[in-house]
């Protein structure tokens, strides 16, 4: 099988610790600048020659970088399942494996493959929210434009209705629509109903406690809500 480059494979691999990691950020937390090092006296010595820099590793072979897999999901604490890895290059799959555990059974545990099916869940934002901004660069979507053009019925906070809800606030999470009190049956709206009836009042498939409160104006909060990436 073709050999990986390093950079390739720990850029993609990045991304198996990089899901884990990234949920754990603080966005409120200003960061910190770096503490400026302190000035040596001068010694009048001549300074040492820098070191010259390390060549670039050559390419993993296949099985070094499912070793490599191997050995993040068996990370004693953030330990996974399984794992699944696919790098596409020129538009051909260079590299494609998986590691691990599919499915744990009594009768005999599942191993992971290149093949094995995953629950996307929320990795589907990630599309959705790059096939939006594609066509935001292609003047077909206005990122600040009101929702209400595309979706064919007027949305908007009750608490605030002379405000439109814009795209960008969908696609980040700051439109003021929320998961409601009781969420169970939100997203499972019947065959010959539709997405308006959520944020209808009186409607069979509308959703109490679908607003922000009246103190929490749309595009100034955040509060991730599924609902933004259904419209």
């Amino acid at each position: 099988m073709t050999t990986m480059n390093r950079r390739d494979f720990l850029g993609a691999s990045a991304l198996l610790a990089g899901l884990g990691l990234a949920g754990c950020a603080n966005n409120n937390t200003p960061a910190e600048e770096p503490a400026a090092p302190e000035a040596e006296p001068e010694t009048g010595e001549a300074e040492p020659e820098a070191e010259p820099e390390p060549e670039a590793a050559g390419p993993l072979s296949h099985d070094e970088a499912v070793a490599r897999m191997n050995e993040i999901i068996s990370d004693p604490e953030h330990p996974l399942a399984a794992a699944c890895l696919g790098v596409i290059k020129d538009g051909e799959i260079y590299f494609a494996e998986g590691v691990g555990t599919a499915h744990f059974d009594e009768a005999g545990d599942i191993p992971c493959d290149a093949d094995t099916k995953y629950r996307i869940a929320s990795i589907s934002k990630l599309s959705t929210a790059t096939a939006a901004w594609q066509l935001i660069e292609q003047g077909k979507l206005d990122p600040d434009a009101d929702v209400s053009d595309y979706l064919g019925f007027e949305l908007r906070n009750p608490n605030f209705p002379d405000t439109p809800l814009t795209l960008k606030m969908l696609m980040s999470h700051t439109s003021s629509i929320r998961e409601g009190g009781d969420n169970s049956g939100l997203y499972n709206i019947p065959y010959g109903h539709d997405i308006v009836e959520f944020f209808t009042p009186g409607a069979e498939c509308y959703c109490e406690g679908c607003w922000a409160p009246a103190e929490e104006a749309p595009g100034e909060f955040f509060s991730y809500c599924n609902m933004n990436y259904c419209l």
